[in-house]
């Protein structure tokens, strides 16, 4: 049904352990719930949510539409639907995130993708990878966990996400530390974006260190026409004394 979980997500199986808080507190009804600085209270009419950070009263986040409809695709898991959500826009917000694109901007309000661009090289040229994360100016960090083909829509105006086939709709939001101040840009010694990153890769994984053998200088060229050119540009370091970490071979 349309209330199910999503059989697959990007946050981990166990949340993560509570940055200076204890565990999430849940109103009798269920339709409040605090974690953190974070309030999320549930309209029993329309089952709209609405996200406040608690230390200071702002609303984060406020849901203003659910639409489920047919699925568009031709190969979908039994008992999809389409799903589109909206939330009221903030004027003056600024995002930043959604992955890597060539738009050769790091603020990207206002923004618009259809995720399946991404995939195909001739929209990307391989080049463009979508992530469904944003952190906002307002203090909050937003994932849309439903792994989906889609887009989203991010304006002054109106936010809105779109899956074109899945079992349910998943978010996660979180906000900064009751001590951050945003009217300061966090803290005397951190940026805001900060607490919401180490929030999301807590939530998500964080990545694998890398290998030694990675950090230092790499030497790549487009081809090598055989093995023994390239174990001549292995010895030719060998030779100068110059350190080199890794070789990366293309072949014709």
């Amino acid at each position: 049904s349309a209330k199910q979980e999503p059989i697959v997500g990007a946050l981990l199986p166990d949340p993560p352990a509570p940055r200076g808080h204890g565990p999430a507190l849940v109103s009798e009804s269920g339709l409040e719930v605090t974690n953190g600085n974070l309030k999320v209270v549930v309209d029993e009419k329309t089952g709209f949510l609405t996200a406040t950070r608690v230390s200071d009263g702002v609303v984060l986040l406020r849901q203003t539409g659910l639409e489920w409809g047919a699925t568009s695709t031709p190969k979908d898991r039994k008992g999809s639907v389409s799903a589109a959500v909206t939330f009221a826009g903030h004027a003056g917000e600024q995002v930043y995130g959604f992955g890597e694109h060539k738009n050769q901007k790091v603020q990207q309000m206002p923004y618009q993708k259809k995720f399946a661009d991404s995939l195909y090289y001739g929209y990307s040229q391989g080049g463009d990878v979508s992530i469904p994360y944003y952190s906002s100016s307002l203090g909050y960090g937003f994932v849309w966990n439903s792994p989906s083909l889609g887009s989203v829509s991010v304006s002054e105006s109106e936010i809105e996400w779109v899956s074109n086939a899945t079992l349910g709709v998943d978010m996660w939001i979180s906000t900064t530390p009751a001590h951050c101040d945003m009217k300061t840009n966090g803290t005397a010694s951190r940026s805001y974006l900060l607490d919401l990153l180490h929030s999301y890769v807590d939530a998500v994984g964080h990545a694998t260190p890398m290998p030694f053998w990675t950090t230092g200088f790499i030497q790549c060229k487009d081809r090598y026409r055989n093995q023994t050119q390239v174990l001549d540009v292995a010895r030719g370091y060998v030779e100068r004394g110059l350190p080199i970490s890794m070789i990366v071979i293309g072949a014709y």
